[in-house]
């Protein structure tokens, strides 16, 4: 990439600063504890009900896997990360490593923690690709975590697992077996067993910031539906998972995945992940300051990330999910927040959320599942249910919640709790969908394809679904996609 000179300079100057900073902090971490010494004044905020879930069976069934720590991480299957796990190698690549312990600095208070766990459970191995064997050491520092450096390692699998997206089926669980306490006790070993093991900022767990953001929303939310449910939690617990959510805030503020020219899904997970840490701690100068950011950036966002057609700029319908999911549950906690906090957002952002989700229709086959267009990573936010691999049903009844076009399902009621059951009633922009040979490169040649369809009911009520700054046009009728 060609670079004017002029900007070469600054760049190079933040990159060596970055990298002092670094060697400072580094310096720091590995000399005193990095778990914070501070007691959070007051109790975590409230914003979630418990919906009515309907259907029982399913949501019990993956609480029992999870309580067995069964995983299915990016396709694996269900496989068991507690204990000896057999690891096959892929593609003939398979490594075997000793665990590491604990940076000294941070042994003690990670011991007093371990020892409220419960004494039957078994630990989770949080830092293994158990695809390929390898195991990132618990004594790395964030920012010298390796990743892409060996042959058939592959750092996402344990950064998935450490997202813990299923403690919220464990929430719904409880709230379905009439709070049988295996499933808060489960929630409560877990979130110790992660504290444990991931000292903040040492471990592969703490090396993607955005991972970190949304596993903290998920912590939050999952608390917050145990409490709706009835579930109470011993004082020690809630002082360390307090501070923790304290911990995530700082170090994601700390580590924004900012970028002036590019920035996506990753720094609008940032974002958001900081949104939820400030909403839920309590009020104070530092979370203020926090949520005032938040708000500002993810308004930004919203209106950088989709455009006017309401398609995300990645040019992937996937991604778009994954974003339109993280903008959706973002500003819904930001409305829900009150009057003491109370978050302004635009109508022009509004319409582009209405946009975003008015695509996610479009994009979605009778079949249910989107037509994938681009790179896919089956990303999700907040996942509380065993997900289908492109089915973006539970994200249009998210919307419902916000925008009042409900379906009946359970993240309808989730995301008008998370708002104070605010509804906005915006619609997208009007745009003029008809082309131009503007729209065609210069030097390209304009064809113009007649399609002769083989029976004439099935065009019938057909319509035009235009997304020109995504590059997408979509025909449909009753009968044909």
């Amino acid at each position: 990439m060609n670079m004017p000179v002029r900007e070469v300079f600054p760049r190079v100057w933040a990159m060596g600063r970055r990298k002092a900073v670094a060697m400072g902090n580094r310096r720091r971490d590995i000399r005193a504890p990095t778990y914070c010494d501070e007691t959070i004044a007051g109790d975590l905020h409230r914003f979630v009900a418990v919906p009515d879930i309907g259907d029982c069976e399913p949501v019990l069934e993956l609480a029992a896997r999870i309580l067995e720590h069964r995983f299915n991480l990016l396709g694996s299957g269900w496989t068991r990360l507690s204990g000896s796990v057999k690891c096959e190698g892929l593609e003939g690549n398979l490594y075997s490593a000793a665990d590491t312990s604990i940076n000294a600095a941070n042994r003690p208070e990670s011991e007093r923690i371990r020892a409220l766990i419960d004494k039957t459970y078994e630990p989770i191995n949080w830092h293994l690709d158990f695809k390929s064997g390898y195991r990132w050491g618990r004594d790395v520092w964030y920012q010298d975590v390796p990743y892409g450096h060996l042959p058939g390692v592959d750092i996402k699998v344990p950064w998935e697992l450490a997202r813990m997206q299923h403690l919220p089926t464990l929430a719904f669980a409880f709230a379905l077996a009439d709070g049988l306490e295996k499933y808060a006790g489960e929630f409560r070993n877990q979130v110790l067993d992660f504290i444990v093991h991931n000292p903040p900022r040492f471990g592969v767990n703490w090396r993607c910031t955005m991972d970190v953001g949304i596993r903290i929303a998920n912590w939050l939310v999952a608390r917050d539906l145990f409490v709706a449910a009835g579930a109470t939690f011993d004082d020690e617990f809630e002082a360390i998972f307090a501070r923790s959510v304290l911990e995530h805030a700082r170090h994601i503020r700390g580590n924004l995945e900012w970028d002036p020219d590019f920035r996506a899904n990753h720094y609008l997970a940032n974002i958001v992940g900081l949104l939820y840490g400030a909403a839920y701690l309590p009020l104070n100068d530092e979370t203020d300051a926090w949520l005032t950011f938040a708000v500002q950036e993810l308004h930004a966002e919203v209106l950088r990330q989709f455009g006017p057609d309401g398609a995300g700029f990645e040019a992937s319908t996937a991604y778009h999910g994954l974003s339109a999911e993280m903008a959706l549950y973002g500003t819904a906690l930001a409305l829900g927040l009150g009057e003491e906090r109370s978050a302004t957002f635009s109508e022009t952002c509004f319409s582009r959320l209405a946009a975003a989700a008015q695509f996610l229709r479009d994009v979605t086959k009778p079949n249910g599942r989107i037509a994938q267009v681009g790179d896919s990573d089956s990303g999700r936010f907040l996942k509380f249910f065993n997900e289908k691999c492109l089915n973006h049903e539970h994200l249009l009844a998210a919307f419902g919640g916000l925008f009042g076009d409900a379906n009946g399902l359970p993240e309808t009621a989730i995301v008008a709790s998370l708002a104070g059951n605010r509804k906005i009633a915006a619609r997208p922009e009007e745009r003029d969908l008809r082309l131009s040979s503007g729209f065609v490169p210069t030097g390209r040649v304009l064809l113009d394809v007649e399609f002769v369809l083989p029976e004439a009911g099935l065009s019938k009520d057909l319509r035009l679904a235009a997304y020109p700054d995504f590059g997408l046009y979509i025909w449909r009728s009753e009968r044909l996609f």
